[in-house]
């Protein structure tokens, strides 16, 4: 029987970035590039060693809320109630994955979001809105950017839907025909990390 060889992946692995840097991992298939990616993120638990993120640990409460799926994206916040936003971690959430109608840029449509939130509905149910453009991993997104928006309970996330069924879909409406196609809504609890005050 032929002895198999065996290596250390990841092992003495020491990295520190400051905000708004950039690292890129290389080295052959195999050394743990992707293991330290993972881990890095939340999906692997570390053997030994600690990962801190603004000074703050991540342990088994970042563990605890990762999912199993790796994406890298930015998201600009159309608007926000900052200090709604800052009063809880829970949140139901809605995502509304979207492509572009043909001829549509990306300015055309930014500034549409921005005519939207402009000025803020006092009366609108949902503490914030912000369009997701996802990079690292998004070829499997069902589309080139996602609405999310932010509701404190669900009971907001119905007076949503009632002001829409009460003549909000006209707006909804005009997006759908004239700026973008998009999937639908669908709602979950979500647990936020990092709240605008943080």
């Amino acid at each position: 029987m032929r002895p198999v060889a065996t290596c250390k992946a990841v092992d003495g692995v020491s990295l520190e970035l400051a905000k708004g840097e950039t690292l890129g991992l290389v080295g052959e298939s195999g050394c743990g590039k992707s293991t330290l990616a993972r881990t890095v993120v939340g999906l692997n638990v570390p053997t030994a060693g600690e990962i801190f993120l603004d000074g703050q640990k991540l342990g088994d409460r970042w563990a605890k809320l990762a999912q199993c799926d790796v994406k890298m994206a930015h998201a600009e916040m159309i608007w926000t109630d900052v200090d709604a936003m800052n009063s809880d971690r829970d949140r139901v959430v809605t995502w509304n994955w979207c492509t572009r109608k043909e001829g549509v840029s990306w300015d055309q449509l930014s500034a549409k979001h921005q005519s939207v939130a402009a000025p803020p509905n006092e009366s609108a149910p949902n503490i914030g809105w912000a369009a997701f453009y996802p990079h690292l991993g998004g070829a499997s997104a069902p589309g080139e950017m996602a609405h999310i928006v932010i509701y404190p309970d669900v009971e907001s996330l119905m007076q949503g839907a009632a002001l829409d069924a009460q003549g909000g879909w006209r707006m909804l409406d005009d997006y759908y025909t004239s700026y973008a196609d998009c999937g639908g809504q669908s709602a979950m609890l979500e647990t936020i990390m990092y709240q605008p005050g943080d």
